[in-house]
C-alpha cells in the first residue's frame, strides 16, 4: 500500500506540536517512519501485510499538545486525473492534501498548466510509480515540461499551506506527446478558456536549423515560451514580441502558447524558416537587386573648414 499522512488541522499552539511526534509500526511492531505531529509525511509504501499501528507520543515528560491528520491509500483515496482535464477545488480544512492518480509512460512529455493565479500557499508535487518526486512547485504557477522516466500510476498532490481559509486551486496536466504539431509557414489559431490556461504545440525541427516566430493576430495578453527537446527553455516572450532564432541541435520543440489574463484569449500565429540566400560579391560592382530593407549607413562628420 502506498501511503501518505496528511496534517489536516493546524493546532492551536505550534509549539507544543512540534514537541508531539507520531510513529507508524507495522504488524511486528517494527518502526517504519516517523514524522512531527503538525506536518505532512509521505509518501511511503508499507510492505507487509497486517495491521499497522499509529503512535502519538511526545518528545519529552513533559511533552503535550493537540494533533489533527487523516492517514491516506494513495490508490484509494485519490480521483483519476484525466490528460487535460480540469481539476479544481477549494481546500477546507486549509492544510488538507487532495491526491490524484494517472497513468504515464516512458518518454512521454508533461505539462503542468495552473489556471488560478491568486498565489495562494498551496503546494502541487508529482510522485513516479517509484515514488520519486519528479515535479513541484506552488499550484497557482505554471510548469516547464518533463519527460517521464517510469511507466506506470503517478501521483500528484495539492497540499495547503495556508494556516487558515480557504485557499483554492485549478490546474490541468496535459500530455504535450499528443499535442498538435505546427506545420512551418501555416497559420496556427489558438484559443484559452478561461485565459490563464496554456495551449501545447510540437515542432520538428534541424540542428541549426533558422526559425521565425510570428504573432498575427491577438485579443488578449499572453506569451508564447519555446523549449527544447531536453526541456529547457530556448526563450520566452511576450506575445506581441515577433522573435527569430537558430535552434541549437534537431528534435521535437514545444511551443507553449499562455494566456495572462482571467478573460478568454485568442490569437493566430505563424513559424516559418525563412530562407536564407547568398551571391558572390565582387569588389566595385554595382548590386541592382533592391533589399527588402534598407539599412542607412552612417557617414562620417565633414572636418572642419580651415
Amino acid at each position: 500500500m502506498t501511503s501518505i499522512k496528511d496534517n489536516i488541522a493546524a493546532t492551536t499552539d505550534p509549539a507544543a506540536a512540534n514537541d508531539l511526534t507520531v510513529e507508524l509500526r507495522d504488524p511486528s511492531d517494527t518502526l517504519v517512519t516517523s514524522f512531527p505531529a503538525n506536518a505532512d509525511a509521505g509518501p511511503f509504501v508499507l510492505l507487509n501485510s497486517g495491521v499497522h499501528t499509529l503512535r502519538v507520543r511526545g518528545n519529552t515528560g513533559s511533552s503535550t499538545g493537540t494533533y489533527a491528520f487523516t492517514f491516506l491509500d494513495l490508490n484509494v483515496n485519490s480521483t483519476s486525473l484525466s490528460f487535460g482535464a480540469t481539476q479544481s477545488a477549494t481546500l477546507t480544512p486549509s492544510t488538507r492534501t487532495d491526491v490524484f492518480r494517472v497513468s504515464g509512460a516512458v518518454g512521454q512529455r508533461v505539462v503542468y498548466d495552473a489556471i488560478d493565479a491568486d498565489l495562494d500557499t498551496n503546494f502541487v508535487s508529482l510522485y513516479s510509480p517509484s515514488l520519486a518526486l519528479v515535479l513541484s512547485g506552488n499550484t497557482d504557477a505554471d510548469q516547464a515540461p518533463l519527460t517521464l522516466g517510469e511507466s506506470g500510476t503517478y501521483y500528484l498532490l495539492v497540499r495547503g499551506g495556508e494556516p487558515s481559509g480557504a485557499p483554492d486551486y485549478a490546474f490541468r496536466l496535459l500530455n504535450a506527446s499528443a499535442a498538435p504539431t505546427i506545420t512551418l509557414g501555416a497559420d496556427v489559431n489558438a484559443s484559452l478558456n478561461p485565459g490563464r490556461q496554456s495551449q501545447v504545440y510540437r515542432l520538428s525541427a534541424a540542428a541549426d536549423q533558422r526559425l521565425y516566430f510570428n504573432g498575427l493576430t491577438s485579443s488578449g495578453a499572453a506569451n508564447w515560451t519555446l523549449y527544447s527537446p531536453s526541456n529547457q527553455q530556448v526563450t520566452t516572450t511576450s506575445f506581441h514580441t515577433d522573435f527569430e532564432l537558430n535552434v541549437a541541435g534537431a528534435g521535437e520543440y514545444l511551443v507553449v502558447f499562455s494566456g495572462q489574463q482571467a478573460g478568454a484569449v485568442s490569437a493566430s500565429f505563424r513559424v516559418s524558416s525563412p530562407a536564407i540566400t547568398s551571391a558572390a560579391l565582387t569588389l566595385g560592382a554595382t548590386v541592382n537587386d533592391a533589399p527588402d530593407v534598407f539599412v542607412p549607413i552612417p557617414l562620417p562628420d565633414k572636418e572642419p573648414a580651415a
